[in-house]
């Protein structure tokens, strides 16, 4: 196994964006006016065009109502010094209020964004378990990257291609497989975090 400080450095482009940033981040309308919050990223299942999951209205991340807002519908713009890009929808606020009010049908799914980031996955090449801390996207919504960690206290992150990342179902709830052998898992990016 190569070590951390023997691997080559992931550091993101111009035009990627971490998941976990983009969560949070306020929503603007054409005129630049506050008129929700990224709530989510809905990753859907294999073929599904990934969506922002924008909530308007509520308090500090309660109530208000959830729409899918497709990442054509929205540019997402980075700022100088801050962790949040800014997000500019094509809606008005009355628009926005009028799309049809997102609902899941299942939970704990893997479907949504957070219901992977902090959860651990097996690795197909040996009985151990990883951490899936976040993902990186383009800022046009396609998926590229999960930032992988060995366990919960390693401090070293890995970037690992999000094709990767696998939902097998079984008797109860599905589970997470990153399915890399051990050369390419061993040979991974370390995620340069002094972004």
């Amino acid at each position: 196994d190569m070590k951390a400080d023997q691997r080559a450095k992931f550091t993101l482009a111009s035009d990627e964006v971490r998941a976990s940033d983009l969560i949070g981040a306020s929503v603007k309308n054409p005129a630049g006016e506050d008129v929700a919050t990224v709530a989510d990223i809905w990753l859907g299942e294999e073929g599904d065009e990934a969506k922002l999951i924008v909530r308007e209205g509520g308090v500090a991340g309660v109530g208000g109502t959830l729409h899918a807002v497709s990442f054509d519908d929205a540019k997402i713009e980075p700022v100088a010094g801050d962790d949040e890009p800014n997000v500019r929808i094509t809606y008005s606020e009355a628009s926005l209020e009028g799309l049809p009010e997102f609902e899941q049908d299942g939970l704990d799914d893997f479907r949504l964004a957070s219901e992977i980031m902090g959860t651990t996955a097996s690795f197909a090449f040996n009985d151990e378990d990883g951490r899936v801390n976040d993902f990186i996207m383009k800022r046009d919504g396609e998926p590229e990257y999960i930032v992988v960690a060995d366990n919960i206290a390693s401090p070293e992150q890995y970037v690992i291609d999000y094709d990767e990342l696998r939902v097998m179902q079984g008797d109860g709830d599905g589970t997470l497989v990153i399915d890399v052998d051990a050369d390419d898992y061993a040979t991974a990016k370390v995620l340069d975090d002094g972004q």
